[in-house]
């Protein structure tokens, strides 16, 4: 790729990928520190116990893009394979911890809910009733959904 492309793809490449993981990330950490500060029933609210369970689930999907890179980049190793393990061992830790914390906050019964959770939101993703204006809000969201979920 660098002979057909050069610095400019690297640094394009590298651009988009951080444009909006490192500010959305720095926000997450930022209001779940906050949350944290004022103690566990701000922590136990709907909102902070998903933002805590997003968390660790891209926190694993990191984890596993790092430990295993070149089978996610169909062989290419971007790391060497101490800093790959590094960060995968960094990700890992980060989402046993907000798991442990949204685990804390629900207080209980863990499997039924995260099965219910996901089984729900699968089901929540297509539209509810059929539309013929494909203008319409409904249409709009579920368009998005399916458009998050590939």
């Amino acid at each position: 790729i660098n002979a057909s492309c050069g610095l400019r793809h690297n640094v394009l490449t590298m651009a988009q990928a951080w444009a909006f993981p490192l500010p959305v990330g720095f926000a997450v950490a930022k209001v779940l520190h906050s949350a944290a500060n004022v103690g566990w029933d701000r922590l136990k609210s709907a909102t902070y116990r998903r933002l805590n369970l997003a968390v660790a689930v891209a926190s694993f999907w990191l984890a596993a893009a790092a430990a295993f890179g070149p089978t996610f980049s169909v062989g290419y190793r971007l790391f060497t394979p101490h800093v790959a393990y590094t960060a995968a061992l960094v990700h890992t830790l980060t989402g046993m911890l907000a798991l442990g914390v949204w685990a804390k906050s629900v207080g209980g019964d863990y499997v039924p809910r995260i099965v219910r959770g996901t089984v729900g939101g699968l089901f929540a993703l297509p539209p509810r009733t059929p539309s013929d204006n494909p203008e319409e809000a409904g249409s709009q969201v579920a368009l998005y959904s399916f458009a998050a979920a590939g």
